[in-house]
């Protein structure tokens, strides 16, 4: 009897420590800044689109703005460059990528309008309202 109990027990917890860690690995967040920081300034607008092409269709919209902010918190200077190259890549993302962006740098909102919209034109109206 004492034999089954501790398999009884042991597969109990088993299963948890499976579930548990099935829950935790879900609920680890993206962050891109890892990715972001490995690579030269010339490279950080197109290592940001490739990072928002790659996102999952869930995600998507969660990870532009992660996005945006580690890039541009990186190099402030290229907001319009990053944008751009988001909006290129992503059209459907200009307005969420500029509307983060101008949050970040406000200076720039006219560059980063001009990225934005010069990038994806389909999309200039949403942009403009961002």
């Amino acid at each position: 009897m004492k034999i089954s109990e501790y398999k009884l027990v042991l597969t109990a917890a088993l299963a948890l420590t499976m579930v548990t860690g099935v829950a935790v690995a879900d609920n680890v967040a993206f962050t891109p800044l890892n990715d972001l920081s490995a690579v030269a300034s010339a490279e950080l607008p197109a290592k940001a689109a490739d990072l928002v092409v790659h996102a999952s269709a869930k995600n998507l919209r969660q990870t532009t703005i992660g996005v945006v902010k580690a890039a541009v918190g990186l190099n402030p200077s290229a907001a319009p460059a990053i944008v751009g190259s988001i909006a290129h890549a992503s059209p459907n993302m200009a307005a969420t990528a500029s509307a983060t962006a101008v949050a970040m740098v406000p200076d720039q909102v006219l560059a980063i309008a001009r990225a934005a919209a010069a990038a994806s034109p389909a999309q200039a109206g949403a942009i403009v309202e961002a």
